[in-house]
């Protein structure tokens, strides 16, 4: 190939909308230049993997510990919140 042919791709790009929150254009891709162009939006704003939507903002999932608090760690996790 040449270097003025150039070879166009059409890939899925992902944007952020706001903190912890993307969505996806399908976009024409230059391989020769790099450049994106001809976008289209082609999913909704949503929360990231591991993250839930509450009153328009993400928030992380809560986790379980794999194993119950020891009493140390209990204690020391009273302690400090504490006020």
């Amino acid at each position: 190939m040449s270097c003025d042919e150039a070879v166009f791709i059409m890939i899925s790009v992902e944007r952020s909308c706001g903190a912890n929150k993307i969505y996806y254009e399908d976009c024409i891709w230059d391989m020769y230049t790099d450049l994106k162009y001809g976008c289209i939006r082609s999913s909704d704003c949503r929360c990231i993997e591991n993250f839930f939507e509450k009153d328009g903002k993400c928030f992380p999932n809560p986790t379980t510990p794999s194993a119950p608090l020891s009493s140390r760690d209990f204690n020391m996790f009273v302690r400090s919140n504490c006020t």
